[in-house]
Protein backbone atom coordinates (compact mmCIF):
# COMPACT_ATOMS: atom_id res chain seq x y z
CA UNK A 1 0.00 0.00 0.00
CA UNK A 2 1.13 3.43 -0.97
CA UNK A 3 1.57 6.52 1.24
CA UNK A 4 -0.05 9.26 0.69
CA UNK A 5 2.63 11.12 -0.59
CA UNK A 6 1.96 15.18 0.90
CA UNK A 7 5.76 15.16 1.85
CA UNK A 8 7.45 13.81 -0.92
CA UNK A 9 7.06 11.04 -3.40
CA UNK A 10 4.94 7.64 -2.66
CA UNK A 11 6.55 4.90 -0.94
CA UNK A 12 5.16 1.34 -1.66
CA UNK A 13 4.95 -0.05 2.05
CA UNK A 14 4.75 -3.31 2.37
CA UNK A 15 2.21 -4.93 5.33
CA UNK A 16 1.06 -8.06 6.73
CA UNK A 17 -2.12 -9.61 6.87
CA UNK A 18 -1.67 -9.47 10.71
CA UNK A 19 -0.88 -5.63 10.78
CA UNK A 20 -4.42 -5.17 9.38
CA UNK A 21 -6.39 -7.99 11.34
CA UNK A 22 -5.04 -6.15 14.70
CA UNK A 23 -5.09 -3.25 13.56
CA UNK A 24 -8.74 -3.73 12.28
CA UNK A 25 -10.05 -5.04 15.54
CA UNK A 26 -8.33 -2.80 17.70
CA UNK A 27 -10.19 -0.11 15.75
CA UNK A 28 -13.41 -1.64 16.39
CA UNK A 29 -12.85 -2.50 19.95
CA UNK A 30 -12.35 1.07 21.31
CA UNK A 31 -14.79 2.84 18.42
CA UNK A 32 -17.49 0.25 20.32
CA UNK A 33 -19.22 -0.66 17.32
CA UNK A 34 -21.63 -3.95 16.83
CA UNK A 35 -22.98 -6.19 14.50
CA UNK A 36 -25.97 -4.39 14.92
CA UNK A 37 -24.05 -0.99 13.61
CA UNK A 38 -23.51 0.28 9.70
CA UNK A 39 -20.68 2.12 8.94
CA UNK A 40 -19.85 4.53 5.58
CA UNK A 41 -16.80 5.27 3.87
CA UNK A 42 -16.40 7.07 1.21
CA UNK A 43 -12.68 7.30 1.03
CA UNK A 44 -11.01 5.01 -1.65
CA UNK A 45 -10.09 1.57 -1.03
CA UNK A 46 -6.72 1.78 -1.74
CA UNK A 47 -6.25 3.90 1.54
CA UNK A 48 -5.40 2.62 4.91
CA UNK A 49 -8.77 4.22 6.57
CA UNK A 50 -11.37 2.66 4.02
CA UNK A 51 -9.81 -0.61 3.73
CA UNK A 52 -8.51 -1.26 7.56
CA UNK A 53 -10.90 0.73 9.48
CA UNK A 54 -14.29 0.75 7.19
CA UNK A 55 -14.13 -2.78 6.14
CA UNK A 56 -12.09 -4.74 7.95
CA UNK A 57 -13.50 -3.04 11.36
CA UNK A 58 -16.99 -3.67 10.00
CA UNK A 59 -15.78 -7.02 9.35
CA UNK A 60 -14.54 -7.58 13.02
CA UNK A 61 -17.64 -7.02 14.42
CA UNK A 62 -19.83 -8.27 12.04
CA UNK A 63 -21.25 -4.93 11.06
CA UNK A 64 -22.80 -3.87 7.47
CA UNK A 65 -20.06 -1.57 5.80
CA UNK A 66 -21.39 0.93 2.85
CA UNK A 67 -18.99 2.29 0.15
CA UNK A 68 -19.65 4.91 -1.82
CA UNK A 69 -17.02 6.03 -4.79
CA UNK A 70 -16.64 8.90 -3.60
CA UNK A 71 -17.39 12.39 -0.94
CA UNK A 72 -20.78 14.20 -1.75
CA UNK A 73 -21.38 16.90 0.82
CA UNK A 74 -24.63 17.35 -0.44
CA UNK A 75 -25.35 13.82 -0.74
CA UNK A 76 -23.57 12.56 3.02
CA UNK A 77 -26.11 13.11 5.29
CA UNK A 78 -28.98 11.28 2.71
CA UNK A 79 -26.58 8.33 2.70
CA UNK A 80 -26.58 7.84 6.64
CA UNK A 81 -30.26 8.22 6.49
CA UNK A 82 -31.00 6.17 3.36
CA UNK A 83 -29.21 3.52 5.07
CA UNK A 84 -29.12 3.84 8.74
CA UNK A 85 -25.35 4.60 9.15
CA UNK A 86 -24.12 4.44 12.59
CA UNK A 87 -20.27 5.37 12.63
CA UNK A 88 -18.35 7.09 9.49
CA UNK A 89 -14.40 7.85 8.87
CA UNK A 90 -13.40 11.05 7.68
CA UNK A 91 -10.12 12.88 6.79
CA UNK A 92 -10.67 16.40 8.70
CA UNK A 93 -11.06 17.98 5.14
CA UNK A 94 -14.34 16.41 4.93
CA UNK A 95 -15.70 17.68 8.33
CA UNK A 96 -14.52 21.02 6.93
CA UNK A 97 -16.92 21.14 4.03
CA UNK A 98 -19.67 19.88 5.55
CA UNK A 99 -19.55 22.00 8.45
CA UNK A 100 -18.93 24.69 5.54
CA UNK A 101 -22.75 23.73 3.98
CA UNK A 102 -25.58 26.43 5.04
CA UNK A 103 -27.11 24.95 8.07
CA UNK A 104 -30.67 22.93 7.93
CA UNK A 105 -32.99 22.45 10.26
CA UNK A 106 -32.43 18.57 10.07
CA UNK A 107 -28.90 19.13 10.56
CA UNK A 108 -29.39 16.64 13.31
CA UNK A 109 -31.92 14.69 12.44
CA UNK A 110 -29.23 11.96 11.38
CA UNK A 111 -28.92 8.13 12.75
CA UNK A 112 -24.91 8.41 12.80
CA UNK A 113 -23.56 7.97 16.73
CA UNK A 114 -19.90 8.18 16.12
CA UNK A 115 -17.18 9.59 13.45
CA UNK A 116 -13.59 8.51 13.21
CA UNK A 117 -11.56 11.49 11.71
CA UNK A 118 -7.68 12.00 10.98
CA UNK A 119 -6.35 15.62 11.19
CA UNK A 120 -9.89 17.68 12.37
CA UNK A 121 -9.34 21.17 13.52
CA UNK A 122 -9.64 21.42 17.58
CA UNK A 123 -11.55 24.33 17.31
CA UNK A 124 -14.29 22.51 14.48
CA UNK A 125 -14.96 18.92 16.66
CA UNK A 126 -17.62 20.10 19.69
CA UNK A 127 -19.24 22.81 17.35
CA UNK A 128 -19.48 20.02 14.86
CA UNK A 129 -20.91 17.67 17.37
CA UNK A 130 -23.48 19.68 18.44
CA UNK A 131 -24.34 20.65 15.05
CA UNK A 132 -25.32 17.37 14.35
CA UNK A 133 -25.56 15.44 17.11
CA UNK A 134 -22.98 13.27 17.48
CA UNK A 135 -19.35 12.34 18.71
CA UNK A 136 -15.88 12.77 16.56
CA UNK A 137 -12.83 10.57 17.40
CA UNK A 138 -9.89 12.16 16.70
CA UNK A 139 -6.96 9.48 16.27
CA UNK A 140 -3.64 9.00 14.69
CA UNK A 141 -1.79 6.27 12.22
CA UNK A 142 0.09 5.97 9.13
CA UNK A 143 -0.03 3.39 6.46
CA UNK A 144 3.29 2.19 7.77
CA UNK A 145 1.91 1.94 11.45
CA UNK A 146 -1.84 1.21 10.79
CA UNK A 147 -2.74 0.40 14.90
CA UNK A 148 -4.58 4.15 16.09
CA UNK A 149 -3.59 6.20 18.47
CA UNK A 150 -7.05 7.14 19.40
CA UNK A 151 -8.54 9.22 21.97
CA UNK A 152 -11.16 7.35 24.42
CA UNK A 153 -14.95 7.68 23.28
CA UNK A 154 -16.16 8.35 26.93
CA UNK A 155 -16.16 12.05 26.51
CA UNK A 156 -15.44 12.93 30.01
CA UNK A 157 -12.02 11.38 29.80
CA UNK A 158 -10.98 12.47 25.76
CA UNK A 159 -8.93 15.15 25.30
CA UNK A 160 -9.76 17.75 22.44
CA UNK A 161 -6.57 18.85 20.67
CA UNK A 162 -4.35 15.52 21.24
CA UNK A 163 -4.75 12.50 18.51
CA UNK A 164 -5.35 10.13 21.87
CA UNK A 165 -3.64 7.69 23.73
CA UNK A 166 -2.43 4.65 22.31
CA UNK A 167 -3.32 1.24 22.53
CA UNK A 168 -1.86 -1.46 25.32
CA UNK A 169 -0.08 -3.52 22.75
CA UNK A 170 1.73 0.14 21.12
CA UNK A 171 4.72 1.86 22.92
CA UNK A 172 5.28 5.20 21.99
CA UNK A 173 8.53 7.78 22.72
CA UNK A 174 9.51 11.31 21.90
CA UNK A 175 12.94 11.36 21.08
CA UNK A 176 15.53 13.80 19.85
CA UNK A 177 17.43 14.66 16.38
CA UNK A 178 19.90 11.90 17.92
CA UNK A 179 16.78 9.31 18.86
CA UNK A 180 17.24 9.54 22.68
CA UNK A 181 14.16 10.10 24.90
CA UNK A 182 13.09 13.95 25.69
CA UNK A 183 11.51 15.30 28.57
CA UNK A 184 7.78 14.55 29.37
CA UNK A 185 6.24 17.34 27.43
CA UNK A 186 8.67 18.10 25.21
CA UNK A 187 8.78 18.29 21.53
CA UNK A 188 10.23 15.92 19.16
CA UNK A 189 9.79 13.05 17.17
CA UNK A 190 7.22 10.32 17.65
CA UNK A 191 8.15 6.85 17.64
CA UNK A 192 6.36 3.67 17.87
CA UNK A 193 6.86 -0.03 18.42
CA UNK A 194 4.19 -2.25 18.30
CA UNK A 195 2.75 -5.73 16.66
CA UNK A 196 1.35 -3.60 13.42
CA UNK A 197 4.42 -1.87 12.45
CA UNK A 198 5.23 -2.91 8.37
CA UNK A 199 7.79 -5.21 6.86
CA UNK A 200 9.21 -2.33 5.10
CA UNK A 201 9.32 -0.08 1.88
CA UNK A 202 9.01 -2.27 -1.09
CA UNK A 203 12.86 -2.35 -2.31
CA UNK A 204 13.97 0.36 -0.41
CA UNK A 205 16.21 -1.22 2.04
CA UNK A 206 17.92 2.00 2.82
CA UNK A 207 14.60 4.02 3.62
CA UNK A 208 13.60 0.93 5.65
CA UNK A 209 16.43 0.90 7.69
CA UNK A 210 15.92 5.04 7.59
CA UNK A 211 12.61 4.62 9.45
CA UNK A 212 12.85 1.78 11.48
CA UNK A 213 15.87 1.69 14.10
CA UNK A 214 16.18 -0.99 16.74
CA UNK A 215 12.54 -1.83 16.39
CA UNK A 216 11.13 1.57 16.78
CA UNK A 217 9.69 3.01 13.39
CA UNK A 218 10.28 7.08 13.19
CA UNK A 219 7.17 8.76 11.90
CA UNK A 220 8.89 11.61 10.85
CA UNK A 221 6.19 13.73 12.73
CA UNK A 222 6.82 16.08 15.48
CA UNK A 223 4.97 15.69 18.58
CA UNK A 224 4.76 15.76 22.42
CA UNK A 225 3.21 13.66 24.91
CA UNK A 226 1.43 14.80 28.02
CA UNK A 227 1.70 13.97 31.71
CA UNK A 228 -1.50 11.65 31.10
CA UNK A 229 0.26 9.76 28.32
CA UNK A 230 -1.87 11.77 25.27
CA UNK A 231 -0.22 11.94 22.26
CA UNK A 232 -0.33 15.52 20.12
CA UNK A 233 0.64 16.22 16.89
CA UNK A 234 2.70 19.23 16.49
CA UNK A 235 4.46 19.20 12.85
CA UNK A 236 5.54 17.01 9.90
CA UNK A 237 9.63 16.84 9.98
CA UNK A 238 9.62 17.22 6.41
CA UNK A 239 6.99 20.15 6.58
CA UNK A 240 9.34 23.02 7.17
CA UNK A 241 10.36 25.65 5.80
CA UNK A 242 14.57 26.77 6.32
CA UNK A 243 14.99 30.68 6.13
CA UNK A 244 18.25 31.40 7.08
CA UNK A 245 19.51 29.33 9.68
CA UNK A 246 15.73 28.79 11.43
CA UNK A 247 13.27 25.91 10.93
CA UNK A 248 9.57 27.28 10.86
CA UNK A 249 7.06 25.30 11.58
CA UNK A 250 4.41 25.35 8.61
CA UNK A 251 1.74 23.93 10.86
CA UNK A 252 2.16 26.40 12.65
CA UNK A 253 1.96 29.66 10.34
CA UNK A 254 -0.73 27.78 8.95
CA UNK A 255 -2.87 27.69 12.11
CA UNK A 256 -2.49 31.19 12.92
CA UNK A 257 -3.95 31.75 9.45
CA UNK A 258 -6.92 29.65 9.84
CA UNK A 259 -8.02 31.11 12.61
CA UNK A 260 -9.32 33.92 10.56
CA UNK A 261 -13.39 33.51 9.64
CA UNK A 262 -12.82 34.06 6.13
CA UNK A 263 -10.24 31.55 5.80
CA UNK A 264 -10.98 28.03 4.13
CA UNK A 265 -7.77 26.46 3.68
CA UNK A 266 -3.91 27.29 3.45
CA UNK A 267 -1.25 25.99 2.78
CA UNK A 268 2.26 27.42 3.89
CA UNK A 269 5.29 26.50 1.47
CA UNK A 270 9.13 27.51 0.88
CA UNK A 271 10.24 29.95 -1.87
CA UNK A 272 13.76 30.25 -3.04
CA UNK A 273 15.18 32.83 -1.99
CA UNK A 274 18.72 33.96 -2.77
CA UNK A 275 19.23 35.50 0.84
CA UNK A 276 17.51 33.27 3.13
CA UNK A 277 17.56 30.09 0.81
CA UNK A 278 13.52 29.60 1.77
CA UNK A 279 11.46 32.41 2.92
CA UNK A 280 7.74 31.45 4.25
CA UNK A 281 4.89 31.98 0.91
CA UNK A 282 0.77 31.59 2.33
CA UNK A 283 -0.90 30.41 -0.51
CA UNK A 284 -4.58 31.07 0.70
CA UNK A 285 -8.12 29.62 -0.22
CA UNK A 286 -10.73 32.10 0.93
CA UNK A 287 -14.54 30.70 1.82
CA UNK A 288 -16.99 31.39 -0.53
CA UNK A 289 -19.26 34.55 -0.09
CA UNK A 290 -16.28 36.50 2.11
CA UNK A 291 -13.30 38.97 1.18
CA UNK A 292 -9.94 39.23 3.01
CA UNK A 293 -6.92 40.80 1.67
CA UNK A 294 -3.00 39.96 1.66
CA UNK A 295 -2.63 42.46 4.09
CA UNK A 296 -5.08 40.79 6.64
CA UNK A 297 -3.39 38.02 6.36
CA UNK A 298 0.23 39.45 7.09
CA UNK A 299 -1.59 41.51 10.38
CA UNK A 300 -3.01 38.29 11.63
CA UNK A 301 0.58 36.79 11.72
CA UNK A 302 2.24 39.61 12.65
CA UNK A 303 -0.49 39.77 15.71
CA UNK A 304 0.38 36.07 16.73
CA UNK A 305 3.92 35.07 15.20
CA UNK A 306 7.58 36.15 15.64
CA UNK A 307 8.73 38.37 12.84
CA UNK A 308 10.88 35.58 11.18
CA UNK A 309 7.89 33.51 10.50
CA UNK A 310 5.56 36.13 8.85
CA UNK A 311 5.52 35.31 5.32
CA UNK A 312 7.47 37.07 2.58
CA UNK A 313 4.93 35.98 -0.13
CA UNK A 314 0.83 35.59 0.41
CA UNK A 315 -1.43 34.43 -2.86
CA UNK A 316 -5.01 33.54 -3.09
CA UNK A 317 -5.93 30.20 -4.85
CA UNK A 318 -9.09 28.55 -6.02
CA UNK A 319 -8.09 25.18 -5.70
CA UNK A 320 -5.39 23.30 -4.30
CA UNK A 321 -4.05 19.77 -5.83
CA UNK A 322 -5.27 17.31 -3.35
CA UNK A 323 -4.44 13.58 -2.97
CA UNK A 324 -7.32 10.69 -2.96
CA UNK A 325 -8.09 11.04 0.94
CA UNK A 326 -8.61 15.02 0.59
CA UNK A 327 -4.97 16.17 1.85
CA UNK A 328 -3.22 19.22 0.14
CA UNK A 329 -0.84 17.68 -2.54
CA UNK A 330 1.81 19.92 -0.47
CA UNK A 331 5.32 17.92 -2.55
CA UNK A 332 3.29 19.40 -5.67
CA UNK A 333 3.32 23.00 -4.55
CA UNK A 334 6.68 22.95 -3.20
CA UNK A 335 7.93 22.03 -7.10
CA UNK A 336 5.99 24.90 -8.26
CA UNK A 337 7.78 27.08 -5.82
CA UNK A 338 10.51 25.85 -7.78
CA UNK A 339 9.61 27.74 -11.39
CA UNK A 340 11.02 30.69 -12.37
CA UNK A 341 8.03 32.17 -13.45
CA UNK A 342 5.99 32.13 -10.43
CA UNK A 343 4.69 35.34 -8.97
CA UNK A 344 3.12 36.29 -5.53
CA UNK A 345 1.89 39.19 -3.66
CA UNK A 346 5.52 40.41 -1.72
CA UNK A 347 5.02 42.42 2.07
CA UNK A 348 8.11 44.00 1.03
CA UNK A 349 7.02 45.73 -1.77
Amino acid sequence: MYTSGTTGPPKAVECTHENWTLSAIDFQKRMQFTHEDTLLTALPLFHANAQVYSTLGAAAAGANVVIYPKFSSSNWWDWCRKHDVTEFNAMGSMLKVLDNKPAESSDSDNPVERVFSAGTPAELIEPFEDRFSLQVVEGYSLTEDTMLVLNPVDKSKRRIGSVGLPPAEKRIQIVDKDGNPVPQGTRGEIVMDCPAIMKGYYRQPEKTAEAIQDGWFHTGDYGRIDEDGFVYFLDRKKDIVRRGGENISSFEVEGVIKALDAVDEVAVVPTPDEYYTEVVTALVKVKDGYEITETDVINQCEQHLSHFKIPRYVSFVRLFPYTPTGKIQKQQLREKEREDDITHWDRKN
